[in-house]
């Protein structure tokens, strides 16, 4: 991949977790569409186990910070919305990321949700990264969530792993948390 493509797929914020985002600072700077992957971004790979943790999360997010939620999985239907209902939020399964655009979550909310006011939150350059670079919206990178062993979390950990060397020699570094909002 040449150095300007992979300076697209760089996140402007990365942080362990979706628990360590700054999201009133990212509201403040004009962010006001949250968009999240779930496999190992918010849940463990085919999980449904949403915590408690996580509903108050998402209640915060949209109550006290102002920002719209809402999630975007390459998951069926049947996985993707459960977690949509208990959270309480928009969702879009089977979205084929990172091939499809930003139509998908601008469906999600209003007509004021626009690249510019979004952020796509997610543990995989490959498909998340890439979406949102593809969608030119806010890019978030998270550690993925962990699990125990899954046959397709390490396949998806294979096919990223290109992506975290090639990055490393252009500054990023996994581990080093980083936001190009101050």
């Amino acid at each position: 991949m040449n150095i300007k493509g992979l300076n697209m797929l760089i996140p402007d914020t990365y942080v362990e977790s979706i628990f360590n985002i700054k999201y009133e600072l990212l509201h403040d700077n004009g962010i006001k569409y949250a968009v999240f992957d779930i496999d190992n971004t918010i849940l463990p790979f085919d999980d449904v186990q949403v915590l408690m943790a996580h509903r108050l999360l998402f209640d915060y997010i949209k109550n006290d910070v102002g920002m719209e939620t809402g999630l975007i999985s390459n998951g069926k239907n049947s996985r993707v919305k459960p977690v949509g209902d208990i959270l309480k939020i928009n969702y879009v399964s089977n979205a084929k990321k990172p091939f499809s655009n930003f139509k998908l979550i601008k469906n999600m909310f209003d007509d004021k949700c626009n690249p510019e006011n979004t952020m796509m939150i997610g543990d995989s350059f490959f498909l998340d990264m890439i979406y949102a670079s593809k969608c030119g919206v806010y890019k978030v990178l998270v550690d993925p969530v962990k699990d125990g062993f899954n046959f397709k979390e390490q396949i998806l950990t294979m096919v990223d792993y290109p992506f975290y060397v090639a990055a490393k020699k252009n500054g990023f570094e996994r581990g080093k948390t980083f936001s190009k909002i101050k």
